[in-house]
């Protein structure tokens, strides 16, 4: 049995009847155990938070903090938040995190100065795609090693659009990959193994098998999450990312309650 830390409750309504559909989702799937991670954006304080505007496009519900928690944990779910890390707001972000009482926390980048480069591919038009993966995991490797994350969610969504770099850059980003597994590893961050970007246009897993194999010489602890934005996405191709994984090296996977780690085996 596995446990998904990654879903969000975005499209519905926060109510503890509508979290019920990925607690019976994830019951059904046989999970050991499930959290709701709702996107920073979406709780009151995010758009302070991230010290910018929400992207045109994206829905934004503004629910207060407290209920959100109340609600989650209403319906027996750990609760956490997925933070957008933005290196100029890492103190406003600590404190909020320090404040409330979550069970884990996800960390992830999408944001790489005012460009957010997930929306669309249209917003990667004129970019130098070697320079923004050099950037993503360059970044990517200071929130990890802030240490103020449980997990680092999808380690290389900047993959998503199949947006990749030439060959000549792969000498560089595998030492990019062992810097993120290190820093990971120093600070007792997991890992995520996403089943997400399945779903998404680049058709692969989070990570590359480069960068998970990097993780378990470091010595560090990996998750699992599906990143569901409705009930049926709960523990999508969950035996496929099992199977990589454990091909990685990995037997073992983290569990989260109180902001405390514990591994089971699958």
């Amino acid at each position: 049995m596995l446990a998904d830390y990654h879903m969000h409750i975005e499209n519905g309504e926060l109510a503890t009847e509508y979290v019920l559909l990925y607690k019976e989702a994830a019951r059904r799937a046989g999970l050991y155990d499930f959290g709701v991670s709702e996107h920073l954006h979406n709780l009151s304080e995010g758009p302070r938070l991230l010290g910018r505007e929400t992207p045109a496009g994206v829905k934004t519900r503004g629910w207060d903090t407290d209920s959100y928690i109340s609600v989650i944990r209403s319906a027996g779910a750990k609760v956490a938040i997925e933070a957008d890390y933005i290196p100029e707001c890492e103190n406003e972000l600590r404190s909020f995190i320090v404040a409330h009482d979550f069970d884990y926390v996800i960390g992830s980048v999408h944001w790489l100065g005012p460009w957010v480069f997930d929306m669309s591919t249209d917003l990667w038009e004129g970019v130098d795609v070697t320079d923004a993966w050099r950037t993503y995991f360059r970044t990517a490797i200071r929130a990890v090693s802030t240490g103020m994350f449980e997990i680092f969610g999808h380690p290389d969504v900047i993959k998503v659009f199949g947006m990749k770099p030439p060959a000549g850059f792969y000498g560089e980003l595998l030492g990019l990959y062992e810097d993120l597994a290190k820093a990971a590893a120093l600070t007792g961050t997991c890992l995520e193994v996403s089943s997400a970007g399945l779903r998404k246009p680049c058709k692969e897993i989070y990570p590359d098998i480069e960068l998970l194999r990097a993780a378990n010489r470091a010595g560090a602890d990996i998750s699992f999450g599906s990143d569901a934005h409705y009930p049926e996405h709960v523990a999508f191709a969950f035996d496929t990312i099992s199977e990589f994984a454990r091909s990685a090296g990995f037997s073992r996977a983290a569990a989260f309650s109180e902001r405390k780690k514990t591994l089971f085996r699958f």
